[in-house]
C-alpha cells in the first residue's frame, strides 16, 4: 500500500475501500456520528480520511474537502451523485 502526502491529498478524488461509522466529537461535546474511511485515491495512494454527506458505502466516489485545524485526517465528500 502506497501511503499518501498531503499533497496527494490536497486536490484528490477517489473511492471507499473500507468504511466505519464511529461516534466521537471534534469537540468534547460534540457527540455526532462520524465515519472514517479508507480512501483509495486516483492517484495510487491510500489515506485514512473522514466521510461526509448521504450515505456513503464501500465503492462510493469522494472528493477532497479540506483538513480541518487539529484533525489528524482529512475530510473528503460523497461526489456528485454518490450520496
Amino acid at each position: 500500500m502506497q501511503r499518501s502526502h498531503p499533497s496527494d491529498v490536497a486536490s484528490a478524488t477517489g473511492s471507499v475501500i473500507a468504511l466505519r461509522s464511529i461516534t466521537r466529537g471534534l469537540l468534547t461535546w460534540d457527540f455526532a456520528p462520524r465515519r472514517i474511511a479508507v480512501i483509495a485515491l486516483d492517484s495510487g495512494a491510500w489515506c485514512f480520511a473522514w466521510v461526509t454527506g448521504g450515505h456513503s458505502r464501500v465503492g462510493a466516489r469522494v472528493r477532497y474537502v479540506s483538513r480541518i485545524a487539529g484533525e489528524t485526517y482529512p475530510t473528503f465528500a460523497l461526489a456528485d451523485g454518490e450520496g
